[in-house]
């Protein structure tokens, strides 16, 4: 036996207690202390931590044997053996809840003493292998980033991780043993479709389900896109006694993907839009010089020089066509400058909104960061941005726009921060808002619901911010409103304010050597 084993004895017949000392320390077991009242087996046990306690039921004072362990059991672990010479029926049921590792009566002989203690200790040492085991399984599911859920061979909860307990928004001592189906409630993630949990079927290995993408309805009201995946749980034998359900969260894998197919779309484009828009220029540089030459030699009076001027207005709209299918081209790459950028959002705005019924509050923190960017490329998104918000009629006719500097990106940016600090631009509005199932494409190319409307304003907003290496998200709500969010890196560069613009008219003389390919 391992002489290591400390053993406490708590008798109150001091013959026996001097006996039983006698015989363990003759069979090599290390004797911590002998000790006759309840209160004093609490106090030794507490103090020397044995690894088995021979418990006399019947002690001096006011505490038994069984009421004393219960005390113990409740700050350590530790295995005990009752000694009873007789009992009642009542005693013996309370002593079995401190779930002893034996019974002895008195009076007993070595053989049986040293068999019962051998068992006692060999059955301490498989407890706390297979507690330390748990341990060990409930640490690491504790840690992994997936939601675990266990049930029994019924289908009722047996354990929950906190991951699980987050997804779902229940606790675990809540929903314990109750049904598995009823907490989880997951829908199709393309359709409104409920997802049956067969279990039945899971726990009888017919059906193991690759991981699928589905829709969990937390009980926060929150819809999650997550992965599930169920496995049966096998015993010794083979036989079946749960089911495993373990759930990922791939809403941040989602976004990243969305995010790498939109810029993907965008990258496919820049050859082909860089293309059209250089030879569509050239075209419209011959088109609009030969209106410019017609009109010249006509009166303005005459109804040929009011259809030029329409020509002409046309041919300019579709200049600006042309300067959006550029901002996909690699030749649309922007020209930065250090600036105030609530510059250009308020010159933007005002021209936006100008000959129209609608106001607009500016909120500007005093000391806004610089950043390095395109003005014309920013004054473009801003206008675009500001137009989307008057088309979606606000109720009161306000439209919202404010900046203000931020150390850090939001949760929701899926990205890396790529900069020390923020310019977070705002831009909201009180109309129909976006519906949630148009809101993930309302950024791709071509994609409009507007009747009226080529699709590449918001394209075109999402390509140069993502040029300029910043972030641009929406918040909206169907009947509520819609916030474009803009998250601009601060500039590093040291900030001078430019001088006013000369106005004055520049005359000179010289040669101008014009070259193009058309």
């Amino acid at each position: 036996m391992d002489k290591r084993h400390k053993i406490l004895i708590a008798e109150d017949e001091s013959i026996i207690a001097i006996d039983l000392q006698w015989r363990l320390e003759q069979n090599g077991f290390e004797v911590v202390g002998v000790v006759s009242s309840g209160d004093a087996v609490v106090e030794k046990a507490l103090e020397t931590k044995p690894d088995l306690i021979l418990m006399d039921i019947l002690l001096e004072g006011d505490m038994d044997g069984v009421s004393a362990m219960e005390v113990i059991g409740a700050s350590i672990d530790v295995s005990v053996i009752y000694l009873t010479s007789y009992s009642d029926q009542k005693t013996l049921q309370r002593a079995k809840i401190t779930e002893p590792s034996g019974y002895i009566l008195k009076p007993f002989g070595d053989r049986e003493l040293l068999a019962t203690i051998e068992m006692a200790l060999h059955k301490y040492a498989l407890e706390q292998k297979l507690k330390g085991s748990e341990r060990w399984l409930n640490t690491t599911l504790k840690a992994i980033s997936d939601g675990v859920i266990s049930t029994d061979i019924h289908d009722d909860i047996t354990f929950m991780n906190p991951v699980a307990e987050s997804l779902t928004g229940r606790k675990l001592d809540d929903v314990r043993n109750s049904k598995v189906t009823a907490l989880l409630e997951i829908y199709e993630a393309n359709s409104s479709e409920p997802v049956k949990l067969d279990l039945t079927a899971i726990a009888k290995n017919k059906d193991s389900p690759s991981p699928r993408a589905c829709v969990l309805h937390s009980r926060a009201k929150e819809n999650i896109l997550i992965q599930l995946s169920a496995s049966p749980i096998h015993d010794d034998t083979r036989g079946i006694v749960g089911t495993v359900l373990v759930i990922r969260d791939i809403s941040r894998q989602k976004k990243i993907e969305d995010e790498l197919l939109r810029a993907q779309k965008l990258d496919s484009l820049a050859v082909l839009a860089g293309g059209i828009a250089h030879d569509f220029n050239n075209l419209l540089t011959g088109i609009l010089g030969n209106i410019n030459l017609i009109s010249s030699e006509i009166s303005e009076d005459d109804d040929l020089y009011r259809m030029l001027m329409e020509a002409e207005n046309a041919s300019m709209r579709a200049k600006t066509l042309t300067h959006q299918l550029l901002t996909f081209a690699k030749g649309g790459a922007p020209v930065k400058t250090t600036g105030l950028i609530s510059e250009v959002i308020s010159e933007a705005t005002t021209f936006a909104l100008r000959g129209t019924k609608f106001e607009c509050s500016f909120d500007f923190d005093r000391d806004l960061c610089p950043v390095d960017f395109d003005e014309g490329q920013m004054y473009q998104v801003i206008y675009n941005l500001v137009i989307n918000a008057v088309q979606a009629k606000p109720r009161d006719n306000k439209i919202g726009v404010s900046a203000a500097n931020i150390a850090s990106l939001p949760s929701h940016i899926t990205h890396e921060q790529t900069a020390d600090s923020f310019v977070k631009i705002r831009i909201s509005d009180t109309g129909a808002g976006i519906d949630s199932k148009h809101e993930s494409k309302i950024f791709d190319p071509y994609f409009t619901t507007k009747k009226a409307g080529s699709g590449l304003g918001l394209a075109t907003a999402y390509s140069v911010i993502k040029k300029h290496g910043g972030y641009i998200t929406v918040d909206s709500n169907v009947n509520v409103g819609t916030s474009f969010f803009i998250f601009m890196p601060a500039s590093k560069t040291e900030y001078c304010p430019k001088p006013g613009k000369d106005h004055s008219l520049h005359e000179g003389y010289g040669k101008i050597l014009m070259m193009d390919d058309d």
